[in-house]
This record gives structure tokens, sequence and C-alpha cells, in this order.
């Protein structure tokens, strides 16, 4: 059967899917001139592994809405006043920018999509290529074919001449 680990992957390689990763990663722990001790998600106790899974100490993030929830609000959604862009702008906008017609999501499955067309006109051009092939032989065997036929006929002829030569000489 069949393991996760056995199956491939179809990202594996990709330079954009290693961008987005590294992007993703970026974002969650971009920092934010704040004049507070939560300027980040990892101040909030966000953990990312190297095997790249996310975790979140919940302590952490208790401590820290219970001890400043004014400057969570800050930090997620920035001020104004203060020209501050919170991070959930931040994530929103390069999430929306990694999904658009020109980011990097979008231009993966395009080039994507570019090798499967590149794939199929190369399948329709070698089973043309084959099939072209396989008619020349076709023919080819039957003429062949043709050729043994008379030449068995000829060698029964002769086999049958013989025969009655020596049929004859033998009287």
């Amino acid at each position: 059967s069949e393991t996760e680990e056995d199956t491939d992957n179809p990202l594996e390689g990709s330079n954009s899917a290693r961008r987005i990763i590294s992007e993703l990663k970026s974002l969650l722990t971009t920092t934010i001139d704040l004049d507070t001790a939560y300027t980040s998600l990892i101040d909030l106790g966000l953990e990312i592994a190297d095997d790249g899974t996310i975790s979140i100490d919940e302590d952490s993030l208790d401590d820290a809405i219970a001890d400043d929830p004014d400057a969570l609000k800050t930090l997620f959604l920035g001020d104004e006043d203060e020209e501050i862009t919170g991070l959930a702008d931040i994530i929103n906008d390069a999430m929306s920018e990694m999904v658009s017609s020109t980011g990097i999501a979008s231009t993966e499955i395009d080039e994507a999509e570019a090798k499967i067309d590149r794939l199929d006109e190369s399948i329709e051009s070698e089973t043309e290529r084959l099939t072209k092939k396989y008619e020349i032989m076709s023919a080819e065997f039957l003429q062949l074919d043709t050729y043994i036929n008379q030449l068995n006929s000829e060698a029964a002829l002769l086999t049958s001449i013989f025969d009655s030569f020596n049929t004859s000489s033998d009287e």
C-alpha cells in the first residue's frame, strides 16, 4: 500500500513553492515598530519548527491578551494616527498579491498549464509519428507476406516438378 511519503509531490523542486513558503515564514515573523512588548507574532508565542510546522504557545498568548489587549489590537490592526500598518493588513496584502493574476501562485499555475500543453502537443505529435510508422510497417509486412507466399508457391511448384521427374526416372 502507498504511504504519504511514497507519493510524488508535484511542487517538489518548484522555485515558486519555495518562494511562497519563504514569504509566508517572513510574513509570520514580521515585526511592527511599536512601543509595546508585542511587536510580532513571535512575541505572542508563535513558533515555527525547522520542518515548517507552526504552533502557538497558548500560555504566552493568554498572557499577552491579559497583559495588554490594546497593544494586540494595534499589532493586528495598526494605528492610522501613528501611520502604523497592522499585521492583518500586511498579511492580507501579501496573500492577495501571491494569489493575484500576476502573483507567484498564478505564475506557477500558468507555467504548469503551459508545460501540460507542451506535453500534450508532444504526445499528439509522437502518436501521429507512431501511427504513420505503424502504417508503413503494416504495408511493408503485407508486401513481405505476399512475397513469401509467392516464394512458397514457387517452392511448392518446383518440389512438384522435381517429384514428377523423380517418379518418371524411377519407371
